[in-house]
């Protein structure tokens, strides 16, 4: 069987436009990876920007309402005479107010001492936070049975 030569010049004309097509459309969906791949990178570095913004001014307002709470007259006066229940009420009353999940007292060792839930010990992050000389106002993220929290460390001084 004898191939014509309108046949064979068919066949190649046939071949090249398909690697031509093939080449194209590699081309194109290489080129639309690449700038997928780009558009999601810059949008989640945009979102990574606002979450830590959000997070940073949510930080604050923790941090200022947690002061309140420290420099409270009658937290400290129960603090003095050693009422423990008078404290756990105006904890449970600051935490409800500023929508805490919990709010804890701590020794100046990171032991809890009263609690609004019950927990066992601060996640080690949090305990070395304190510890550090720099605690004042501290804000740190630290995870509890595998969820994520803020948590705001501020101290309550003697008046």
């Amino acid at each position: 069987m004898r191939i014509s030569f309108r046949n064979k010049l068919l066949l190649l004309i046939g071949g090249l436009l398909a690697v031509t097509l093939a080449s194209s459309l590699l081309a194109v969906l290489r080129a639309s990876n690449t700038a997928v791949e780009t558009i999601v990178r810059d949008e989640l570095e945009v979102v990574e920007r606002v979450f830590r913004s959000l997070l940073e001014v949510d930080r604050e307002q923790l941090r200022g309402r947690a002061q309140v709470l420290a420099g409270d007259f009658a937290f400290k006066r129960a603090i003095a005479t050693g009422e423990q229940a008078t404290m756990l009420s105006v904890l449970a009353n600051h935490g409800e107010r500023i929508a805490a999940d919990f709010v804890v007292m701590l020794s100046r060792e990171g032991d809890i001492l009263l609690s609004t839930h019950e927990l066992e010990r601060l996640p080690q992050s949090a305990a070395s936070a304190l510890r550090s000389e720099n605690a004042s106002g501290t804000a740190i993220l630290a995870l509890f049975n595998e969820q994520p929290f803020q948590l705001v460390l501020v101290p309550v001084f003697a008046p």
